[in-house]
């Protein structure tokens, strides 16, 4: 049907309203009909922009969809919902919601058939100034999309409430939508990228056991005059986090709690394995000491541009 079924078409005919038992049956009955015919147009008018987002043609190589698309994507769903709540009332109002629902998994599913996810895309070329390679570009601007879905649908309710009582039906069905999203961006994008990272750094760290904490005689006569050279590793892990921070980090959608909460855990998994592997490192003269002292003041520097709360990591930050 071409034209657009208006919600106040469902609701309750005055002459449907009395009547026999008999009639009254057949006058819900067309109502439900009416409604369900409702509420498969709004699911089309919801999927429609993703579909165009994402087209299925064979030979279609998809391109990456712009801010604008989910700019008319977020346009349509608040369309919906403002009608439902404004003709159709809070009966109407669920069914619509979850109809949003059903286009953010559809939304999701073709981000995921997006996502990068061969060997390109676990690399970070740190012989290469840690420089943002192709696959793991494509992927930080598919992360970008989900961000400003997740950002959007987040506002619905409160964008809405001034003029409409969305109640609980919209906080819930927004919320399992933001979920949704948020799954896909940790599961699929943010930790993985995390797990690459990690493994570099930590590999940096391994170096220590490379280290001599016994002075070398120039570092005998630094320390005479209070001097404290800096450990080779640790200068590189400081400069691999910079890196890493200006090509890759700050790329990311720092508005996002997930985000914040995926680099604290970061933070935190490399601290813990500095700590086990500084255990293991027993310096037994003082100019050894300074040293290990110095590594440690010089990783809290670099480990504060991901979390600048390094209190927060408890148990190892405590350690060092």
């Amino acid at each position: 049907m071409s034209e657009r079924l208006s919600p106040s078409s469902l609701s309750l005919a005055p002459e449907t309203a009395g009547g026999s038992h008999e009639e009254r049956t057949v006058g819900a009955e067309a109502l439900r009909s009416l409604r369900d015919l409702y509420l498969g147009q709004s699911l089309q008018r919801l999927c429609r922009p993703i579909e165009q987002m994402f087209p299925s043609q064979e030979g279609y190589q998809a391109a990456i969809p712009s801010k604008h698309d989910l700019q008319a994507l977020l346009r349509v769903m608040q369309t919906e919902v403002v009608s439902a709540l404004a003709e159709g009332g809070p009966l109407l109002l669920p069914h619509v919601l979850q109809g949003m629902v059903k286009a953010v998994y559809l939304f999701c599913a073709k981000i995921e058939a997006m996502i990068n996810t061969g060997e390109g895309a676990r690399k970070l070329y740190p012989l290469r100034g840690w420089m943002l390679g192709y696959e793991k570009e494509h992927n930080l601007q598919l992360l970008q999309l989900v961000a400003l879905l997740h950002h959007g649908l987040q506002r619905l309710p409160q964008e809405l409430a001034p003029a409409f009582r969305v109640g609980v039906s919209c906080t819930k069905a927004v919320a399992e939508a933001v979920g949704a999203l948020e799954t896909l961006a940790v599961v699929n994008l943010v930790h993985p990228y995390m797990v690459d990272i990690a493994t570099e750094l930590g590999g940096t760290l391994a170096e220590m056991h490379l280290k001599n904490y016994a002075p070398l005689p120039q570092e005998q006569e630094q320390g005479d005059k209070g001097q404290t050279m800096n450990s080779r590793f640790i200068s590189t892990f400081q400069a691999a986090v910079e890196a890493l921070r200006k090509h890759h980090l700050s790329r990311f959608p720092l508005q996002c709690e997930f985000v914040s909460r995926a680099f604290k855990a970061l933070a935190g998994r490399l601290l813990r394995l500095y700590v086990s592997h500084a255990a293991l490192v027993r310096p037994l003269n003082e100019a050894g000491k300074a040293k290990i002292t110095n590594d440690m003041a010089m990783l809290e520097t670099a480990l504060y541009s991901l979390h600048p709360k390094l209190a927060e990591l408890g148990a190892p930050y405590l350690e060092l």
